[in-house]
């Protein structure tokens, strides 16, 4: 009876034991999934830390490349004349008006724009400033693509930070008139596509109304209805004409905006 009894007991408390045993377990479990599921989640906490970060470093800079399109009386948002001013949804609207009354209007407006006045290098240089485009006159005329006159001055424009001149102006010394701008930069191009680098067969490809004029041994590509032109590649060319062949097979060097009605009277 006796010998049941410890026998019972020893039973009892190897239960216990295995008892006390999985308690054990389940508690060092408990207390490890606990950890895990904390250190998962101070893991999220510092992915996301991490991700705020790397948004704030992927903000953008200033942008110092500006691309310049030129155009017939603007370049981008800078106007060269006043007809840059008149706004195309005016004359889209009028244009839908079919009475006699309303197409005398438009023909009388259309003489007026082409008595448009050009801006001066006071007016470009502000507008200019508010892109932060710094001005740097140029004394060396050789320092410029095309030489000047003695009543011109010639200004050069950058952006600031940069040393690069992005553009030069020409401007009268008599009234202050902006009578040439030149891009040389491969980045930019006109209103028609084109752009520095590419032949005079591709200009024509583009703009088949092109004519071409050699003065002071320069070479240019122009119209006379138009106030964008191109200097080609020959530097300082010898003769006193050039052919049309060697002209498409010469690269442009630079677009330059030209009032029509200077390169018509320089010509």
């Amino acid at each position: 009876m006796l010998f049941l009894l410890i026998n019972k007991k020893n039973q009892l408390t190897k239960k216990q034991k295995k008892m006390k045993k999985g308690l054990f377990v389940a508690i060092f479990v408990g207390v490890t999934s606990v950890i895990i599921v904390s250190c998962k989640d101070a893991k999220k906490k510092d992915v996301i830390v991490d991700e705020v970060v790397v948004v704030e470093e992927m903000e953008p800079a200033i942008e110092l490349n500006t691309v310049w399109v030129v155009e017939e009386h603007k370049i981008n948002d800078v106007p060269l004349t006043s007809k840059a001013t008149i706004k195309a949804k005016e004359k889209k609207e009028a244009a839908k008006v079919e009475d006699a009354a309303a197409e005398e209007a438009i023909i009388e407006e259309a003489i007026v724009e082409e008595a448009y006045e050009i801006a001066t290098i006071e007016a470009v240089s502000e507008d200019l400033a508010m892109l932060d485009y710094e001005a740097h006159q140029v004394a060396e005329v050789d320092e410029y693509i095309i030489p000047i006159d003695e009543t011109q001055t010639l200004t050069s424009y950058n952006k600031k930070g940069t040393e690069k001149a992005e553009l030069q102006v020409v401007s009268s010394g008599v009234d202050n008139e902006v009578q040439q701008i030149i891009f040389t930069d491969k980045k930019h191009k006109d209103v028609y596509d084109v752009g520095v680098g590419m032949t005079g067969k591709e200009v024509r490809k583009l703009r088949r109304e092109m004519k071409h004029m050699l003065k002071h041994g320069k070479v240019f590509l122009y119209n006379d209805d138009s106030n964008v032109m191109y200097l080609m590649d020959a530097k300082d060319y010898v003769g006193d004409d050039v052919a049309e062949g060697e002209v498409e097979n010469m690269g442009v060097s630079a677009i330059i905006w030209k009032d029509k009605k200077h390169h018509k009277k320089n010509k």
